[in-house]
């Protein structure tokens, strides 16, 4: 699923998240070009209606001809026929079996005992320059010892 960056934009079918700032921009691009658009899928995102509108809608669309692709709202990217819904144009990894589960928490484990140990090791210089500054700054209250 390639992001198509030519201007016009072939024609063929696509898919496109369109953000609330260029939901203008698109709608302008929708009505300009009807005639050779079609519209397959339309899910929002972060609607509250009437009150708010989306803040994120994805399309797929197809197009007969090649049509000038409008600034503003990022680029189409192509679809195959198995771009049904928002949810086929993620990229997923492989699904993690328990083995690769433990194996993560033992490693995430040692690292923060570790991190741990650097952050609590001090130093015998350490300790002897805080108690010399302890000792500065406590000497007048106990008097002279000297």
């Amino acid at each position: 699923m390639p992001m198509v960056r030519k201007n016009p934009l072939p024609a063929g079918r696509y898919w496109i998240y369109i953000q609330k700032p260029s939901a203008d921009i698109w709608a302008l691009y929708l009505k300009k070009n009807a005639d050779i658009l079609t519209v397959e899928r339309k899910d929002t995102y972060g609607e509250l209606w009437p009150f708010i509108s989306p803040n994120e809608t994805f399309y797929i669309f197809s197009t007969k001809e090649p049509s000038i692709w409008p600034r503003g709202v990022g680029f189409a990217n192509t679809a195959g026929a198995e771009v049904k819904s928002p949810d086929d144009t993620k990229i997923r990894g492989p699904v993690p079996t328990y083995k690769d589960v433990l194996h993560d928490i033992e490693e995430t484990a040692a690292e923060a005992a570790a991190a741990a140990k650097d952050a609590f090791s001090v130093s015998w210089r350490t300790l002897l320059i805080a108690g010399g500054v302890y000792w500065l700054l406590t000497r007048n209250e106990r008097g002279r010892r000297w």
